[in-house]
């Protein structure tokens, strides 16, 4: 191309620059997009748009949190990033970060209000019955001492 018509004329490599950005259409990652040259991580978003320009894995950060909306599982909520069990509730809300059928503990107890038979009393948490005595092994150690009773009693007849 001539001199007259190259907008490089000392740059073997460049002849046009069709956004007039200054930056020749060859080494221009955007030809027709003058706000806009590299692409340094190849997600097809302009460096200057994306807000992760080296990560190919991410371009915006809708919550400005420094977490991309991709790896982001609350991207319009600054406060949460992360929920590792999958129930909703950030990991920063929920009491109960990785057990998926609970989030809240109203009487601080220790046990999530779904599973507490009384969520405003800190005191209790189960209503006591036969299942939770046995459950609990209660209801073995009943059986062990009614055992141990008969076995002394059938000793003392012998003897």
């Amino acid at each position: 191309m001539g001199d007259k018509t190259d907008v490089f004329p000392n740059d073997k490599n460049e002849t046009l620059d069709t956004d007039g950005d200054e930056v020749g259409d060859n080494a221009d990652a955007f030809p027709t997009d003058a706000t806009e040259t590299k692409d340094s991580d190849g997600d097809g978003v302009g460096d200057k748009t994306d807000v992760f320009p080296n990560d190919k894995n991410e371009t915006l950060d809708s919550d400005e949190d420094e977490v991309g909306d991709n790896a982001d599982a609350f991207p319009n909520d600054a406060s949460e990033t992360k929920d590792t069990d999958g129930d909703g509730v950030g990991d920063n809300t929920d009491v109960f970060p990785t057990d998926k059928d609970e989030t809240v503990d109203t009487d601080g107890d220790g046990v999530g209000d779904n599973g507490d038979d009384f969520p405003n009393d800190a005191a209790k948490s189960r209503k006591l019955d036969d299942q939770s005595l046995e459950d609990s092994g209660a209801g073995s150690l009943h059986y062990l001492l009614m055992l141990m009773l008969m076995t002394l009693t059938m000793y003392r007849r012998k003897a």
